[in-house]
């Protein structure tokens, strides 16, 4: 399947989503569901361990709301330039910096608009490093977690963009397929699919920022249809599933590439780690043109939403953020809407080309 084929192929269901509503199936199974995840967490986890959770969540939980930038710690260095490439960005010289941008409208819970795509192949990144955002010749352009690098796919390898420099370091290792890419929470990796050794298959691949080497993890896994990779909140699994979304989502050791379980329950696409709340409990998951809300210890559908699973977004109190051509939406586990926010003047909206968004 090529690569224009599967834009079409997301352009059709965000047309479709957009003319959908919400549909709220149940809200007593996320309470359920998390009744389920406590009792199998209360069975494996010392006393020790619940006196320090006790202590440390209400931390956690408490995060600032309506912050638009705050600087975070720089990317770490690459401690090898052996197998890469280096590319200048325009004429040689650092990035343009725009900041602040003109009428942006804040979004809610601390978020902020990790790129936004313009018009002539150019997007809009959001350097964490310095709190501003950098214009740089991308149309698809993904920022860390954390520092000031972002990750680029031009078709036949991944590379990162120094957001400082706008200088781009070319990954060595298999060659990408499928459409997506996901950062590790901490922004030290990321993973995407490459072709397994028999046809039909999959390897799942991860690319360590440091060195700028990418390497499969762990054997072939069976996927006749376009899949896609996703890395999980707690940063130790990647989930893959395949774009027909009537299988269940199977999951890898990041590390060796084991089977691991957490998401059998659970079908559809999980496109992007951003779709799993920190907490694990709840997956948003494609089925259709719908973007489905799933509780993942029973995998009882509570909720499908009008949009693209892989531009929905939890906030921190289990609300959803849906980035679709007309707007931020925000909604409530009811399914009702809360708010929409305008996207930013000049944003260059369509099916494979929306803003992405993170956390500020």
């Amino acid at each position: 399947m090529s690569r224009d084929f599967e834009y079409e192929i997301r352009d059709a269901l965000v047309d479709l989503a957009d003319e959908g509503r919400s549909v709220n199936l149940a809200t007593a199974a996320i309470r359920d569901g998390k009744h389920i995840v406590r009792r199998r967490r209360a069975v494996s986890a010392a006393a020790t361990f619940a006196v320090l959770a006790l202590l440390v969540v209400p931390f956690a939980l408490h995060r600032p709301v309506n912050r638009i930038v705050q600087p975070g710690a720089a990317a770490p260095a690459p401690t090898t330039a052996a197998p890469t490439t280096a590319d200048p960005g325009p004429a040689g010289t650092p990035a343009p910096t725009i900041d602040p941008m003109a009428g942006l409208v804040p979004l809610p819970d601390g978020m902020v608009y990790g790129s936004i795509p313009l018009t002539g192949g150019y997007s809009l990144v959001f350097n964490r490093s310095t709190g501003q955002y950098v214009k740089l010749p991308y149309t698809r352009i993904v920022p860390s977690p954390s520092g000031s690098t972002a990750a680029v796919d031009d078709g036949r390898r991944i590379g990162l963009v120094d957001l400082d420099s706008g200088t781009v370091r070319w990954a060595a290792g298999p060659t990408p397929t499928g459409i997506t890419f996901d950062w590790s929470p901490d922004g030290s990796q990321l993973t995407y699919l490459a072709k397994g050794g028999k046809t039909g298959t999959v390897r799942v691949t991860v690319l360590t920022v440091a060195k700028t080497v990418a390497a499969a993890v762990g054997g072939d896994i069976l996927c006749p249809l376009t899949c896609a990779s996703a890395w999980l909140p707690d940063g130790q699994a990647i989930a893959v599933s395949g774009m027909d979304g009537k299988v269940p989502i199977r999951l890898v050791n990041a590390r060796t590439g084991s089977p691991t379980k957490g998401l059998e329950r659970v079908t559809g696409v999980l496109a992007n780690g951003h779709a799993v709340t920190d907490d694990g409990t709840l997956v948003v998951t494609q089925l259709g043109a719908q973007a489905t809300v799933t509780v993942a210890a029973t995998g009882e559908m509570i909720l499908s939403l009008p949009g693209a699973a892989d531009q929905t977004y939890w906030s921190s109190s289990h609300e959803l953020l849906l980035v679709r051509r007309d707007g931020v939406s925000l909604y409530s586990l009811t399914g009702e809407p809360v708010a929409t926010y305008p996207l930013p003047p000049g944003t260059l909206a369509t099916g494979s080309s929306l803003p992405t968004l993170m956390r500020g």
